[in-house]
């Protein structure tokens, strides 16, 4: 495995375009809570799979008791953590970024993406005409390897149901092992 060039959390809190700040600091404060809960503080190496195979520099916040409090229920703070985690990956491995949240009544993802750099058109009525990508994002605390290749068969599959037009990335979050699966679909 090669090594890649170091990911920050930190660069969450200056927002994307479809991500404000304090959102992105929610959830890079997420991560840091996850790792911490499972005894593995920031910074640490994170391993990724999928596309491409190569492990990077992860850093972020340092966890406070007060962040501890915030991310009370650890398992949203792995969902939210591994919505932050794939935001700060896909940016360094795809050159995407994230143009919005997906509602609830979507078709089964979590955002809409756009290369890094885009400017997105003010008032455009066909706002998600824009977006070039989606995806999915899956974050665990106790995940083994089965486990992870459920995730990606279930998320896949569930893109595949509903019918997604956009080329699609699953990135699937192991806090326990340090690792990140990335899986594109065409």
């Amino acid at each position: 495995m090669r090594i890649r060039a170091p990911l920050s959390l930190m660069t969450l809190f200056q927002g994307r375009p479809g991500l404000t700040p304090s959102e992105g600091g929610h959830l890079a404060e997420a991560a840091a809570v996850a790792y911490s809960s499972v005894g593995l503080p920031l910074p640490m190496n994170l391993h990724v799979s999928g596309c491409d195979r190569f492990t990077t520099f992860l850093d972020g916040p340092e966890v406070t008791g007060q962040m501890l409090r915030t991310h009370g229920d650890l398992d949203d703070a792995a969902e939210w953590g591994a919505c932050g985690v794939a935001a700060v990956l896909i940016e360094a491995t795809h050159d995407l970024t994230i143009l919005e949240k997906s509602p609830k009544s979507g078709k089964g993802f979590d955002y809409f993406l756009i290369p890094v750099g885009h400017q997105c058109t003010p008032g455009n009525a066909n706002f998600f005409a824009e977006a070039t990508h989606i995806m999915e994002v899956s974050g665990t605390r106790s995940a083994d390897e089965a486990e992870m290749s459920k995730r990606e068969r279930r998320k896949l599959a569930r893109l595949t149901r509903n019918g997604t037009v956009r080329p699609a990335l699953v990135v699937i979050v192991d806090f326990v092992r340090c690792r990140a699966r990335v899986v594109s679909r065409a």
